[in-house]
């Protein structure tokens, strides 16, 4: 129950950096910061199924939406990162990735055979 107080209270702080970024944006309309806000509501979500484990309890395709969430987080961060410094985006391999990612996670749920060996 701890650890599901935790994680909720992660997913509030999260959700809170990613508004703010919305309103900075609003100020400064830069589209970095768009990214960025999208990549700290993907972490945010991130932190959804085990916050809210002890209501709905235990969903192997919710936690392997969380893996896939984690890793949307992590390219959005990286395409935000590359407009901010203005060098070369690396879309489509982004692309490639979050729909690989998006993959991996919906195999991981699959009920003849998962692609990981951690089913935490």
């Amino acid at each position: 129950m701890v650890q599901s107080i935790i994680a909720f209270a992660l997913l509030l702080a999260t959700l809170m950096v990613g508004a703010f970024l919305v309103h900075v944006y609003s100020l400064k309309r830069q589209t970095y910061l768009v990214l960025w806000a999208t990549a700290w509501g993907f972490y945010a979500l991130h932190y959804l199924c085990p916050a809210l484990s002890p209501w709905i309890g235990t969903s192997s395709f919710l936690y392997s939406l969380n893996y896939g969430l984690f890793g949307l987080a992590g390219i959005c961060f990286l395409l935000g990162t590359q407009l901010y410094t203005r060098t070369k985006l690396w879309l489509v391999p982004s692309i490639g990735a979050a729909a690989f990612i998006l993959l991996w996670s919906a195999a991981n749920d699959w009920p003849h055979g998962h692609v990981s060996r951690d089913r935490s």
